[in-house]
């Protein structure tokens, strides 16, 4: 992201917070254009429905927020199974670009700028939160564990899989020191093996070349 985002930076009084929205802001335009961001086929949208629907059940007008929503992907798959959704990001250009899809698709998604460390929402407000593409860039990762836990409803479900094992025990140890989060995994296999329905991603293949393994954490708010 330095090296991309370098020259704008230079000589400025940009913050952590600033950069990374200019660099989401810079990736607008082709984002949806590459492999692993919009979907492709009606076999992935199926594969992803089914995965969410699995996981969260079927919408019937329950609430879901969409974080770091960018260009509306995720925003728009919970809308086809039946969620009443948000989605945020405090990238501008990101929000027009959800807003056109939604609006061209005729679909009644709501995009609102926001932090997903401080959304403003009210508590327990929400029955679902999601998030992609969006632990990684956290400024403050006990604010947003906090924040999340905050409008999340009681029971919800909070799912995260990732190949880097940096990440695995940075989500494990955030979740872990809020006690808001219970792990559900009683064994090994509960966290080494995908979630039922999982349809993969160009990224999980990447690791399983370079002999890489995954981990798929499921948390509860209690």
């Amino acid at each position: 992201m330095e090296k991309t985002m370098g020259n704008a930076m230079e000589g400025s009084n940009f913050s952590l917070r600033d950069e990374i929205k200019a660099y989401w802001s810079a990736r607008a335009a082709t984002f949806d254009e590459q492999p692993g961001h919009e979907i492709f086929s009606e076999e992935e949208r199926a594969a992803w429905q089914h995965l969410l629907t699995r996981h969260l059940g079927a919408g019937e007008g329950r609430k879901a927020l969409d974080l770091a929503s960018g260009t509306g992907v995720v925003s728009h798959l919970l809308d086809g199974i039946g969620f009443d959704v948000t989605g945020m990001d405090w990238a501008e250009p990101m929000l027009s670009l959800a807003r056109a899809k939604a609006k061209r698709n005729a679909r009644p998604i709501r995009f609102v700028m926001g932090d997903a460390e401080n959304t403003m929402e009210p508590d327990e407000s929400y029955d679902v939160i999601t998030n992609r593409h969006l632990v990684w860039t956290l400024v403050d990762p006990k604010a947003a564990f906090a924040e999340w836990h905050r409008v999340l409803k009681p029971g919800g479900l909070f799912c995260f899989a990732s190949d880097i094992d940096t990440y695995v025990n940075w989500t494990l140890r955030h979740c872990r020191d809020h006690g808001g989060f219970d792990w559900t995994a009683e064994n090994a296999a509960d966290w080494l093996t995908p979630f039922l329905g999982w349809p993969g991603t160009r990224y999980e293949a990447k690791a399983k070349r370079e002999g890489r393994s995954s981990a798929y954490l499921t948390f509860r708010k209690i």
